[in-house]
């Protein structure tokens, strides 16, 4: 029976305290999880040193690992598992992308560079006419 290879995205966080070697390593012992597995990585990368949102195992900041990976659903498993026993590790979620989801942007792209248009200034408006006084607008009666 073929096995059903299905997307999974794997996010996790390491302490911002790592040497960056020890971080390609993590990164590359997730790689080389799933592909011993059988699965297909289809990315991998460090995204970038962020403020957590609480402190997690005595760290405030952290490096974003981001693993996207096509495979049958006992490899997630088998990573997470992995992952649980990395000391390093203080954070890992995997999830089953949806095919009909966008994909996750990378963090902080760059914006598409905005091109300079001539933009006119607005017409001031008109003053209204102030409403004329009362006495004004009544004529006076006259005697005759």
């Amino acid at each position: 029976m073929p096995t059903v290879s299905a997307p999974y995205e794997a996010m996790f966080i390491v302490p911002s305290s790592i040497e960056e070697e020890r971080i390609n390593a993590i990164l590359d012992r997730a790689q080389k999880v799933v592909s011993d597995a059988g699965g297909t990585v289809v990315e991998a990368k460090i995204w970038d040193k962020r403020r957590l949102a609480y402190e997690i195992g005595n760290s405030r900041e952290g490096y974003y690992l981001y693993v996207s990976f096509n495979s049958a659903p006992d490899v997630p498993v088998e990573l997470n598992r992995v992952l649980g026993l990395t000391e390093e590790v203080v954070r890992a979620r995997i999830f089953r992308q949806d095919e009909d989801a966008p994909p996750i942007p990378s963090p902080r792209q760059e914006a598409p560079p905005v091109t300079e248009t001539a933009v006119e200034p607005e017409p001031t408006p008109e003053p209204e006419p102030q409403p004329e006084a009362e006495a004004e607008a009544a004529p006076e009666k006259t005697e005759e």
